[in-house]
């Protein structure tokens, strides 16, 4: 590379970087910075396992299609959401003893 220091001849403004001439190696510690990494180009590969949080996931972030079969268990639904066994107990006509459940009942005509 030419020394321009001292001399009036003109400083490049680019320079050619062969292909496959930076390397990882290369590279300086924190010299890729956020701004430098595109939309989209970190994806599951790139995660390690557990990085990605509640904290990390936008409002309305998952929807109905991203939740696996049987991943909603009686034990995460509310106190006051019927779940399929109770709903079974009423269709049967029984109810568990010492639970309480609050509906209304629409019969068709």
């Amino acid at each position: 590379m030419a020394s321009y220091l001292g001399t009036a001849a003109a400083i490049p403004t680019s320079y050619h970087v062969a292909d496959g001439a930076v390397t990882t190696a290369k590279l300086a510690n924190g010299a890729v910075t956020t701004l430098k990494v595109a939309a989209d180009a970190i994806d599951g590969t790139k995660l390690a396992n557990n990085a990605v949080d509640s904290e990390h996931i936008t409002a309305a972030g998952i929807d109905t299609a991203h939740i696996g079969a049987a991943q909603i268990t009686a034990a995460k639904v509310a106190a006051d959401v019927a779940t399929q066994s109770e709903l079974d107990l009423v269709e049967a006509g029984h109810f568990q003893t010492g639970k309480s459940i609050a509906m209304s009942i629409v019969f068709g005509g």
